[in-house]
């Protein structure tokens, strides 16, 4: 984009990928992702500065990412009806596409999807909040790259 080149998109492109097969490799690909995620954010906010519709809109994203995370640890301690609230919901909806999911692929264990999934939500918002601090705060980079296993599928 800073050297005025045009990026295209290929719609017959075929990419296969694999979901991590550990909590601990996951984790690690969440860190990567969401430290990239910061670093990319301040290494071309000045390109997206040249379009302030665009600086805007990564940096909404960006800032409800950090509110959300903030307010999904600090609600439950200061008000835990009201994070209950706002819990319950969610979970009945994650309960009503397992059942839909559970019921169109014949599968009964998508049931217990809608668990696992709020311990994930915890654990990606500890991790976005662990890479704002070391990327934005800290200004940390230490992300290690690596190839992340396999699973033969």
């Amino acid at each position: 984009h800073r050297n005025g080149f045009k990026i295209l998109y290929n719609r017959k492109a075929i990419v296969y990928t694999q979901d991590p097969a550990t909590l601990h490799s996951y984790i690690n690909q969440m860190r990567r992702w969401f430290g990239g995620g910061w670093q990319n954010l301040l290494k071309h906010y000045p390109v997206a500065l040249s379009r302030p519709a665009k600086a805007m809109e990564l940096s909404l994203l960006y800032i409800e990412g950090l509110v959300f995370s903030i307010l999904l640890f600090l609600v439950p301690i200061l008000n835990f009806r009201l994070a209950l609230l706002f819990a319950l919901p969610s979970l009945a909806v994650g309960f009503m596409f397992a059942i839909y999911a559970s019921i169109k692929e014949k599968r009964s264990d998508l049931l217990l999807a809608p668990l696992p999934y709020i311990i994930l939500v915890y654990v990606n918002s500890y991790i976005f909040l662990e890479q704002f601090i070391k990327e934005v705060l800290f200004k940390r980079k230490n992300l290690i790259w690596f190839k992340p296993e396999r699973v033969q599928i």
